[in-house]
């Protein structure tokens, strides 16, 4: 029954003239792009790493907090490396050994040494090559274990770059998790309802026919399973499964791979979900664990990569129930090179665009309303999930009334606003809800709850005022009613708290 509130966001920005002046005579820094970022938290520093058209690669360092130094020199140059057609696969701080790592695409593992004072040493040291080039990197949780993956093979390597096995990427054989033939027969010979058999051929011909449909840069992902020595990576498959894309994750405790999912029709009288995508899991011997739907319809072009500038969702579960709690875009519609939590704060979320870090900070909040009703409200997308637990016990993901709270018709540029609140707040008298949306956007509505027994509905909203900030340039993030009314005159002040550069904003838009 909680919210997902921004507390905090700050955005640093790796000025052009500074990626110019450290390039070298043959390299175009205007050209550098911000791809990479690993944390330093003994430290507390960040390093970055640019990469250009060029194969030069530009190795930054900033602070490891939200509040960044102010200026053109939130960003200092470290070092840099030069090689034909260079593009950074994985960039990692060892603290064990003080070293910087970076993992090219062409095959290089290259590493700086660091100081006490958070600066590199001397000049980058080639410590090996991989010939064939290096599709994908990851590091286990304590950095004693490297997973380098080519177009063929699998490398595990220790964290001292020695090679303790190399497997083929794709094999036969299915592994100590294989399911169980319990004499159920085979899917030809199972009974299959009114929709009869001749799916299984349509299954097939869908599989073929769709798959290059989808989003796939032909590149495979890994996953490290929290601390454990499991890892898997995702390809190719040799059983295709329609739709599926290229993302993995493992959940850090529990059993759990999700992927992403593009459902499409397969199948007569429409025996499969029709343009949807899907967040889906699979158990580690590759059966299916459940899913959650992305509620858009495919025509409102919302997914993690857009044209008109990236989105990320965050979601949560309860009780079976999936809730969408945040959605932020990048920033000026651009789009993010990568996405990822802090290490060790929990709720602390970075960013990266082609020049920009984006820091957001969140934290669990309840919004409860006046003891006369007892009214608990919680974001689901753009729904308030809203019970007076007064009159009604409803336990979640159930709710007395589902206020909608996106925006009617398609003046201005609501098409590119994000539909998911940023914050809401119940007024402590009176029944009143406000929401705040990050580009300023308030809404105000009058819950009409009823408390005594009767016929007619529980909760009966009714949106009373709706305006924006002025300042779209701001980061609005939370915000707070209060009904003022007295001696007959209604008065509700609305209060809302945003940030702009290093600075932090109060406003009160008007007082409806």
């Amino acid at each position: 029954m909680q919210n997902l509130t921004l507390s905090a966001v700050q955005i640093s920005t790796l000025q052009a003239e500074d990626a110019i002046r450290f390039a070298s005579p043959t390299c175009d820094g205007s050209s550098a792009v911000l791809s990479a970022i690993t944390f330093d938290l003994d430290r507390n520093a960040i390093f970055a790493g640019t990469e250009s058209s060029q194969g030069e690669i530009l190795i930054w360092r900033t602070s490891n907090s939200v509040t960044f130094v102010s200026g053109n020199d939130s960003f200092v140059f470290c070092g840099s490396y030069t090689a034909p057609n260079a593009r950074i696969a994985n960039l990692k701080v060892l603290s064990e050994s003080n070293q910087l790592v970076l993992v090219t695409h062409t095959g290089d593992i290259v590493a700086w040494e660091l100081d006490d004072s958070r600066g590199i040493v001397g000049d980058a040291n080639v410590l090996g090559t991989v010939e064939s080039g290096i599709a994908a990197v990851a590091w286990s949780a304590d950095d004693s274990m490297l997973t380098l993956t080519t177009d063929t093979n699998v490398i595990l390597m220790t964290s001292d770059f020695d090679v303790l096995s190399e497997v083929p990427i794709e094999t036969n054989e299915f592994g100590e998790d294989a399911p169980i033939n319990v004499g159920w027969g085979s899917k030809e010979t199972q009974f299959h309802g009114s929709i009869g058999k001749a799916h299984l051929q349509a299954d097939k011909d869908q599989a073929n026919g769709e798959r290059e449909r989808f989003v796939d840069d032909g590149r495979p992902r890994i996953t490290w399973r929290g601390s454990t020595p499991e890892k898997v990576a995702s390809s190719r498959p040799l059983k295709a499964v329609s739709g599926l894309e290229a993302s993995v994750a493992w959940r850090p405790s529990g059993g759990l791979i999700a992927s992403t999912q593009n459902e499409v029709r397969s199948g007569p009288q429409d025996s499969r979900k029709n343009g949807k995508y899907d967040v889906v899991f699979f158990e580690r011997n590759g059966l299916r664990h459940g899913e959650f739907s992305l509620r858009r319809p495919l025509e409102d072009d919302v997914w993690i990569e857009r044209l008109d500038g990236d989105v990320v969702q965050l979601w949560t579960t309860g009780n079976y129930h999936w809730y969408l709690k945040q959605e932020f875009r990048a920033p000026a519609d651009s789009h993010f090179t990568s996405v990822g939590w802090h290490p060790e704060i929990s709720l602390k979320l970075l960013a990266t665009t082609a020049s920009q870090l984006v820091f957001r900070a969140f934290a669990w909040d309840t919004c409860a309303g006046a003891n006369t009703t007892g009214t608990v409200g919680v974001v689901d997308g753009d729904e308030v999930l809203l019970t007076p637990f007064r009159t009604q016990n409803v336990p979640p993901p159930m709710s007395t009334h589902q206020l909608k709270t996106s925006v009617s018709g398609s003046s201005g540029d609501c098409s590119k606003l994000s539909r998911t609140p940023v914050h809401i707040s119940l007024s402590p008298c009176n029944d009143l809800l406000a929401a705040v949306w990050q580009n300023g956007r308030v809404s105000v509505w009058s819950l009409r709850t009823r408390i005594g027994p009767g016929k007619g509905k529980a909760m009966d909203p009714t949106l009373v005022w709706t305006a924006g900030s002025g300042e779209k340039e701001k980061f609005w993030r939370q915000v707070s009613v209060t009904d003022l009314t007295s001696n007959g005159k209604h008065t509700v002040l609305v209060v809302l708290l945003g940030s702009e550069e290093h600075t932090d904003h109060v406003a009160s838009p008007c007082h409806p």
